[in-house]
């Protein structure tokens, strides 16, 4: 969740796992006579479609759907499943497992095998991969430093024989299994990925194999990716869908025309248009377990030192207005909130989630002038200042701009001293850019990667790679170490509270990033459509092994 760790620049990304079914059908899957095509909008073409490496949302979205690792969620959302291994065993001490794979098939044919898996995770640590996520690796024993200049390696993983995988694990990892549904834990033939070369592999529709529900089998860049049912897929009797094409539309209201006229089969709607179907029999809304958040350069190449000062940070905070931000702006179902561990992402033994618990930090949503200007005031008295200027950084999109000259208008009105000014950046490089640091405040989104605080907790750590704004704390590291090492059977209670120390850490005492709402995801589609889900732990495109469309239905 969450590079979105999975990273949004201009849609929602991972959803709590729910079937859109709001025109009526079953979502139990097998071959529906008469299934026709989908076709769905997506703002921005994708880039790159190689599992080790890439962590952005949509990408993930599109590998989720045309490849599948050892298990999988179930259409619920509420149950790991086994995917391509059929069965597995965890010794007495939770630190090996040994997972039976069942017959499946690469897209060419050739069969999937423990040596699959072995050669995909070990590309991932090894530090030249350059993958965004290749920290998971570390749970594994001899993972130390995966993705840095540390690492060793190997990772302890064997093919014991073609249908055997033994994993061996650093230490007990409650959510190993909701990790694994991650595209970083995918196979990856060794042979093909050799023969098209680390650089091209996922580029293009024909330096990919599948071994998932669909394949890839038509990318036209900025135009069009077509996925096409797998009938290689092991249990492609339950995909119904002929096909799913993604076409790139930039124009909000070039959607909603090409929806009308029935070119496409689904959309988002927002703002305006949320009135306008609100009331539509294919309306439906999803709450969604991503965070929407300011994310604060103090520390990576910025020369603001305005931003360095958390009083400074918490007075743009207090001058925000979240519910205008959420239900105004957004208007999509998102809601108003000043947290990183969402509604949603992890719950005790007994089912009641973090933030229902009486640990949980409840942080204000209200915007409060008053307030904002004491912190201000505190602000310029350390810093010998009268007057300051910070700069948001943004994905160029008719809605993002809108929602940055609120945020302007109501920063400045509450602290008249203050100036923000607006930048826009192209998506393809937005990033990248964040990445070196080459920013002030920036508009990001996150969401969960697999069931645990950590994985929200996780981008105010100060190593990880997600962290751009170089946000550093010693406490702060150590609360998620403890938490962390609070691993063992029955201890997630404990685990819980030990990242809620750390989220009023990060968020009341240091403000070093500044949230603004959970999102939420509204759509209007075509009667007939059912079945698609939206994930918790993955990306934004939707989960179409369960999906069919018998138009009039």
């Amino acid at each position: 969740m969450k590079n979105l760790k999975r990273i949004f620049a201009v849609t929602t990304t991972a959803a709590l796992t729910v079937s859109l079914a709001a025109c009526g059908g079953a979502t139990d899957g097998g071959t529906a006579e008469g299934s026709q095509p989908i076709t769905l909008p997506v703002v921005s073409d994708f880039t790159k479609l190689n599992n080790l490496t890439e962590s952005t949302s949509s990408e993930l979205g599109i590998l989720q759907n045309s490849m599948e690792g050892l298990v999988r969620y179930n259409a619920e959302g509420t149950i790991i499943e086994p995917a391509i291994a059929k069965d597995w065993s965890v010794s007495d001490d939770q630190l090996t497992y040994t997972f039976n794979l069942r017959d499946a098939q690469w897209s060419d044919g050739t069969p999937v095998t423990a040596d699959d898996f072995v050669f995909a995770w070990n590309t991932v640590a090894k530090p030249e991969t350059a993958a965004g996520y290749a920290s998971f690796m570390s749970y594994i024993e001899g993972g130390s430093g995966a993705g840095t200049t540390d690492y060793a390696g190997p990772l302890n993983v064997t093919a014991v024989d073609d249908k055997t995988l033994e994993v061996k694990l650093a230490e007990p990892t409650p959510f190993f299994l909701s990790l694994l549904s991650f595209p970083t834990f995918f196979p990856v033939n060794e042979a093909f990925y050799t023969s098209v070369g680390a650089d091209k592999y996922g580029t293009s529709a024909d330096t990919l194999l599948s071994n998932g529900p669909f394949t890839i089998t038509a990318w036209d860049k900025d135009q069009q990716l077509v996925l096409t049912k797998n009938d290689t897929y092991w249990d492609a009797e339950t995909v119904s869908l002929p096909s799913v094409t993604f076409r790139v539309v930039q124009d909000e209201a070039t959607t909603v025309q090409l929806f009308e006229s029935g070119e496409l089969t689904r959309m988002n709607v927002s703002g305006d248009y949320y009135d306008r179907y609100k009331d539509n029999a294919g309306f439906g809304t999803v709450k969604d377990l991503s965070i929407w958040y300011l994310s604060v350069n103090q520390n990576n190449n910025n020369t603001n030192p305005m931003l360095q000062n958390a009083d400074f940070r918490k007075a743009l905070s207090t001058a925000i207005d979240r519910d205008v931000i959420a239900n105004q702006v957004y208007k999509n179902g998102s809601f108003p909130a000043n947290y990183l561990i969402t509604q949603g992402v992890v719950a005790d033994d007994n089912g009641v989630d973090f933030r229902e618990q009486s640990f949980a930090g409840q942080f204000s949503t209200t915007a409060d002038a008053a307030k904002a200007q004491e912190y201000l005031d505190a602000a310029y008295a350390a810093t010998g200042q009268n007057s300051a200027t910070v700069e948001i950084s943004f994905v160029e999109s008719p809605r993002n701009t809108r929602l940055m000259e609120v945020l302007q208008s109501q920063i400045q009105t509450a602290l008249p001293s203050v100036t923000v000014e607006l930048r826009k950046i192209p998506s393809a490089s937005y990033f990248d850019q964040l990445a070196a640091g080459d920013f002030e405040m920036a508009w990001q989104g996150w969401g969960p990667d697999y069931a645990d605080p950590s994985t929200m907790m996780v981008i105010a750590e100060s190593t990880d790679s997600h962290n751009y704004g170089k946000y550093s704390n010693p406490a702060a590291d150590a609360l998620y170490a403890e938490g962390m090492a609070l691993n063992a059977e029955g201890q997630m209670t404990e685990r819980m509270e030990k990242f809620a120390e750390m989220e009023k850490l990060v968020i009341e005492e240091d403000q070093a990033m500044i949230p603004l709402m959970q999102s939420g995801r509204a759509f209007v589609q075509q009667e007939g459509l059912t079945g698609i889900v939206y994930s918790a732990y993955g990306g934004n495109t939707g989960f179409f092994k369960w999906a069919d469309y018998v138009p009039g239905n």
